[in-house]
């Protein structure tokens, strides 16, 4: 083959071309990986701490958009490409945020990770109130102390991670008396005095707290103990006022206060320092907290109550039924069974009753007539007793109304049933077809209805 000038130069040039084209190619870069996983982590009541992996190409850059709660997502910050966390910091207590990261590069940037919720921790607060009922100038007081004798009180926190320290942060605690960093002064007291001291909490995440208390240390003193006689609270109908009150006995005669210190009343009422609740319920459930009693004297003491809230079931017959002794929970369903033929029998409302403080005694109702003071009814309420009557195969039960309305018909009733026969009896109709009976009798049936030639009846014999 004979090569021309011409054919050189041809094939010259198309080398030099190609050479020119390889050097001059490159593969496009994709876009990154989405950063997965992602993560985000409270530090304290203003600060999150966003976190995410890197995977696949590399990144020029990170960009992290924020929304709070459900908002819409506005842009936060770009950072360099090869971080993996950011602190979002100014942010508002006890809030809900939303965060979603992508990375990018010159190729364009990937789909977001997330979104990742959190809430920032609320503001650490010191929620200890004075516990005796007295504010010594701009300090709580706590339960008074008596001298050679053992003493306990707790002080209390809520919000930031709940992991709490506490210490004497200044002044001093009376002698004898020792403060755990769990927020328990406990001890004997050595010496009448008030004493006066600052008390501040750190959580785990750095916030802090303080409050100034005291304690008032006095001599023993003669006489029985004070004591919580209240054993039992009326229910409440929601959205009717509640104002039963407390009681107790023994003490040396010197003033008492009350306060909650543990649990939650229900929403909407409050306890005095008298031992008198106030308010309107707002929801149904039961609710339960304990009270304390404490007189100057330093005597005190302490009781777990409950109060159930009924709904206001209007338009229809409602029986409350109130437990006032332990009612066997293969009692119970007989007790419900039957309630619920006489609410379904009949028909029709009545009207809101309210059974003032003080209407009954301590002695009134069998004993139990307290228990339904200082609430409103709607439409009956009856005290169950479990309770020896005589023995076994003779009275079942008995029966009687406590409290009629002008028109003669019954408020407040009380039902004992004879614990010597309802271990033979449960699991029977006969039983419910007893308190059946006997509520009839509550009712007025036999009791308060005599001319309808239905003679008075106080018990059920077999």
């Amino acid at each position: 083959m004979t090569l021309t000038a011409r054919s050189v130069r041809l094939a010259l040039a198309l080398v030099a071309a190609l050479a020119a084209a390889a050097c001059n190619s490159t593969d496009a870069v994709p876009p990154p990986d989405a950063p997965a996983p992602l993560a985000a982590v409270p530090n304290s009541d203003r600060q999150v701490t966003v976190t995410w992996g890197l995977s696949g190409e590399v990144a020029t850059e990170i960009k992290i958009e924020r929304a709070e709660a459900s908002g819409v997502f506005a842009p936060l910050v770009t950072l360099p490409g090869i971080t993996n966390t950011h602190v979002d910091v100014g942010l508002t207590p006890a809030t809900a945020y939303q965060y979603r990261v992508q990375a990018c590069n010159a190729s364009g940037c990937s789909a977001f990770a997330g979104p990742v919720g959190v809430s920032t921790f609320a503001t650490l607060r010191i929620t200890t109130t004075s516990l005796s009922g007295v504010v010594v100038g701009d300090s709580l007081a706590l339960p008074n102390a008596v001298r050679g004798q053992s003493y306990s009180a707790g002080i209390t926190a809520t919000g930031a991670d709940s992991v709490y320290t506490w210490f004497v942060d200044a002044g001093s605690l009376p002698a004898g008396l020792a403060m755990t960093n769990l927020g328990i002064i406990s001890g004997t007291p050595t010496t009448e005095q008030l004493a006066r001291f600052t008390a501040r909490v750190r959580s785990g995440d750095g916030q802090t707290a303080v409050r100034e208390f005291t304690i008032t240390v006095v001599a023993p003193v003669s006489g029985p103990a004070l004591a919580i006689r209240t054993s039992l609270l009326p229910p409440a109908l929601v959205n009717q006022t509640y104002q039963p009150a407390l009681a107790t006995t023994g003490g040396n005669g010197s003033a008492v206060s009350w306060s909650v210190v543990a649990g939650s009343l229900p929403p909407g009422v409050t306890l005095g320092t008298g031992g008198v609740f106030s308010g309107r319920t707002t929801a149904t459930g039961t609710f339960t907290f304990t009270v304390r009693a404490a007189n100057t004297a330093g005597q005190s003491d302490q009781k777990s109550l409950s109060v159930t809230l009924v709904a206001d079931d209007i338009g229809r017959f409602n029986i409350t039924r109130v437990d006032v002794s332990g009612v066997p929970t293969n009692i119970a369903p007989h007790v419900a069974a039957a309630i619920s033929r006489w609410e379904n029998a009949i028909r029709g409302d009545l009207a809101r009753e309210d059974i003032p403080r003080g209407f009954f005694s301590s002695t009134g109702c069998g004993g139990f007539g307290e228990i339904s003071n200082g609430t409103v009814v709607d439409d009956v309420i009856i005290m169950v007793n479990i309770a020896p009557i005589d023995g076994a195969g003779k009275i079942l039960g008995q029966a009687s109304p406590c409290a009629i309305r002008d028109d003669i018909l019954t408020i407040v009733g009380f039902l004992t049933l004879d614990s010597d026969d309802l271990s033979r009896l449960a699991g029977t109709q006969t039983l419910t077809d007893i308190i059946f009976h006997e509520i009839g009798h509550i009712l007025g049936i036999g009791t308060l209805w005599e001319g309808f030639d239905c003679p008075p009846q106080q018990g059920f014999s077999a």
